[in-house]
């Protein structure tokens, strides 16, 4: 009985054969031990089921030990038996699958796999012919191995496609398949996919939109103009991953995957996909996906599937049965319908010579080369390129940098586009460094920046420098643009220079010894309407030294605000100095000085306002050249403490002083200083009204005799000075003193009109005045028992239309004209 059984073609897989098996034994019945029928009916169901143990094949622990033997050792091969093999499980399917995958079209499709017996389990042979839904064809024939690996099955192969495109270009693929089946509930599988021969063909080619776009490579600006796009057709490599898990002991899995392709254009791409596929009935299949990437976008696509012929496809209700179910991969080659830009790239010159760009940021790693994609992490030494780039949110901390001459040191932040010239696209906006919000900053240094001959520093802030930007012995043309100056003692120092110093939208604040110091040369600066100067520190808004000659020019819009310090001082300036923005110096010392020399043309506007304070004068000039011209059409303002309004001392003859009346403002003193006079060979105009009220300062002056306390005072002058309206009320001495018993006047000073009211003593003193005109005076308030409306001596005089009720007049002699009181009855001397 056991030679019958030997010959029965049992083994571990196929249902079929495993009831055969048992029929034959329980019939013979001689086996020793043999089961039962019900035992093998038992078995059966643990095969067919999995059983307790989950493991989807005969569990041989059920079977007699003959039994297990024939089980564990009988070859594969002799499962076939015959060539009925060919005819029964063999298997054909027609499949439609709607919605398309990544990179192929949905499509209608034949196939078929013919399953070879092998030792411990088949060769498959498989193929099928698609149409695509747009009338394109594809194929694939492929051989794929299936064996047990203990209680496992294991598969590979490999594969050959072709698929014609939707343009009809055609392409041939290589593939290889990989499998593991570990037990009844879990599939792992892998696919490769190798295009050969032309992987890509060209469809069209179109006219580009003709854009530009410019970016920084290395060191250097490029810009592609964006000339054409061309159109392919790429044939794509990669492959995909795969888990599945059955469902139940439905013959269904659901499963997850992904997959990566890359194509000869259009770059690579990397997906995810997850979907369910299984058996409506014994023979027919549905399957439903969905994947996304972000070449392909996402897909949603499935169909049908009905197999006939064979037993291969149908159904599996065991681990064994998946032997001849067809493999799972990609039914067609994946192409890419790529385009590519095609741009016309080119190195931007200036003056044929290319545009070269050194990098700089203070944060971020990299290999500190000063190119694009690695700048410099500090402020290098000086560079040899045309713009030093530094890009946005970055500080330095005690670092310095020194201009090459002709460099732009150009800071990236704070939303300011900087532009640069180029051959092939003329003015462009610099491409953005790192994107960053804030402009860069530079604190705490000895020295700032050191400016070179023509050179450009743009949208930095510069915190707490001993000095910020220094130029020394710099030439041509200069532009400090968008700087912001905090703190330190000197704010920028332009130093025996030529050429042209352009401040745009500078700010400079609290310099604790000078905003802004130009020294020797002949620079000339130009400081535009966004730009300001403000201080509230010790330090000075402007000092000009050392005889330079350039022009300093204030425009219009401007700001100029100090409430300390000492203001604006010129020593030995000779150039030209225009300030028509608005300009207030109010508080410590801050006031106009003008000394040293100085031979140069100075111009206040109407928005300039000078309050003195500090027992200091609000306007000084002392030691004038000839050459000089100071026009002042601003306002002069004494208070309660204050120092003199005006002190002119020494100035040559040739020079001019003139308060001018173009603005709507006047020069007043309240309980403050008065105006001075003295040594003045040039002329001056008070062409502005001047009211001096309640005049509480003495005005003492060395080598010239004066005790007392004027609140006007000429003295020692040789050239015109001129007041338009003069208006005194209440002094503690004499309203006017004129001349001197030592020093007197050679030149003539003029009264227009005016009123004199309450002074202490003298309504004026005339000493060797030269020549005194007086006209359209009032006098108020003169005790004329014990002092004189007016005294002269030694003074040629003239003057009409003056008011004195009472009057007096002393005649010290030695005097020359007359001046008229009340219409013509009462004269002096």
């Amino acid at each position: 009985m056991l030679a019958l059984a030997t010959s029965c073609p049992l083994v571990t897989c196929t249902r079929r054969w495993v009831r055969r098996c048992a029929t034959i034994l329980v019939v013979t019945g001689s086996v020793a031990g043999a089961a039962s029928a019900q035992e093998f009916a038992n078995c059966e169901a643990d095969f067919v089921t999995g059983g307790s143990g989950g493991r989807g094949m005969l569990d041989s622990s059920c079977l007699v030990p003959e039994m297990r033997t024939l089980i564990e050792w009988e070859p594969l091969d002799h499962l076939w038996g015959d060539s009925s093999f060919l005819t029964h499980d063999g298997s054909f399917w027609i499949e439609h699958i709607a919605g398309g995958g990544p990179g192929w079209a949905p499509y209608t499709g034949l196939g078929g796999s013919v399953p070879m017996p092998m030792a411990n389990g088949v060769v498959l042979f498989e193929g099928q012919m698609l149409v695509t839904n747009s009338g394109n064809g594809a194929g694939s024939i492929g051989i794929h191995r299936r064996l047990f690996a203990g209680r496992t099955i294991v598969g590979g192969g490999f594969w050959y496609d072709v698929t014609q495109s939707p343009n009809q270009n055609t392409f041939h693929q290589l593939g290889a398949s990989l499998e593991w089946f570990p037990n009844g509930h879990w599939t792992f599988r892998a696919n490769g996919y190798l295009p050969v021969g032309t992987r890509t063909e060209n469809v069209n080619t179109v006219a580009g939109a003709g854009l530009t776009s410019v970016r920084f490579q290395g060191n250097n600006i490029i810009s592609e103009t964006h000339v054409a796009t061309q159109f392919d057709d790429a044939a794509m490599r990669g492959y995909d991953l795969e888990a599945a898990r059955n469902i139940g002991t439905w013959s269904g899995e659901i499963f997850c995957g992904y997959y990566n392709y890359h194509g000869d254009v259009g770059g690579a791409t990397d997906g995810i996909k997850a979907g369910v596929r299984g058996y409506i009935t014994p023979r027919l299949a549905g399957s439903i996906t969905v994947s996304d990437d972000s070449d392909f976008a996402t897909n949603v696509y499935g169909g049908l599937t009905w197999f006939f012929g064979g037993r291969g496809g149908k159904a599996p209700r065991n681990l064994c049965d998946k032997l001849t179910l067809p493999v799972e991969r990609n039914p067609q080659i994946v192409i890419n319908n790529a385009r590519t830009p095609i741009y016309d790239v080119d190195v931007l010159t200036d003056g044929g010579q290319p545009i070269t760009v050194t990098h700089v940021r203070s944060q971020g790693g990299g290999f500190s080369q000063g190119t694009w994609e690695n700048p410099f992490l500090g402020l290098p030494p000086i560079q040899n390129t045309d713009i030093v780039y530094v890009h946005a949110n970055s500080t330095f901390n005690g670092q310095s940098y020194v201009l090459h001459p002709g460099q732009s040191l150009l800071g990236e932040g704070s939303g300011v586009t900087h532009q640069i010239n180029t051959d092939q696209l003329g003015m462009i906006d610099l491409p953005a460094g790192n994107g960053g919000a804030n402009r860069p900053i530079i604190q705490n240094t000895p020295l700032g920046v050191q400016i070179a001959s023509n050179s450009t520093i743009s949208n930095f802030q510069i915190n707490n420098a001993t000095t910020a930007l220094f130029a020394d012995h710099v030439n041509g043309i200069v532009s400090i643009d968008r700087i912001i100056i905090e703190d330190g003692p000197n704010g920028i120092i332009i130093d025996d220079s030529l050429g042209t110093f352009d401040l745009t939208n500078v700010s400079i604040t609290d310099s604790t010894a000078a905003a802004l110091t130009v020294t020797g040369g002949a620079a000339n600066v130009n400081v535009d309407a966004g730009s300001q100067i403000q201080q509230t520190t010790a330090g000075g808004v402007l000092q000009v030294l050392n005889g330079h000659t350039g022009t300093i020019n204030f425009a219009a819009g401007s700001v100029i605000n100090a409430t300390n310090g000492f203001g604006m001082g010129f020593a030995n300036a000779d150039g030209q100095y225009n300030f028509n923005g608005t300009t207030t110096l109010n508080g410590g010392q801050a006031r106009i000085v003008i000394i040293g020399g100085s031979g140069g043309t100075f111009a206040f506007g109407s928005d300039t306002s000078v309050t003195g304070s500090n027992l200091v004068p609000a306007f000084v000039v002392n030691d004038l050249a000839a050459t000089a011209q100071i026009d002042y059409s601003g306002s002069l303002t004494g208070a309660d403490g204050g120092g003199n309004l005006v002190f002119i001392n020494t100035t040559a003859a040739g020079s001019s002083i003139n308060f001018n009346n173009s603005g709507m403002n006047a020069i007043a003193g309240n309980g403050a200083g008065g105006i001075v006079i003295v040594r003045a060979a040039g002329d001056v105009s008070f062409n502005v009204p001047v009211s001096i009220t309640d005049f509480a300062k003495q005005n003492f002056l060395n080598a010239v005799d004066l005790t007392g306390g004027s609140a006007v005072i000429v003295s020692g002058s040789s050239g015109t000075v001129t007041f338009t309206e003069l208006n005194i009320d209440t002094t503690p001495f004499e309203a006017l003193f004129i001349g001197g018993a030592a020093v007197g006047n050679t030149g003539t000073v003029n009264i227009d009109s005016g009123t004199i009211h309450d002074p202490r003593t003298h309504g004026a003193i005339i000493i060797g005045a030269g020549s005194f005109n007086l006209n359209n005076t009032t006098f108020t308030d003169i005790d004329t028992m014990s002092f004189n409306t007016i005294r002269i001596t030694n003074s040629t005089v003239s003057g009409s239309g003056n008011i004195s009720d009472p009057f007096s007049s002393f005649n010290g002699g030695g005097n020359a004209g007359m001046i008229l009181f009340n219409n013509g009855a009462n004269t002096a001397p």
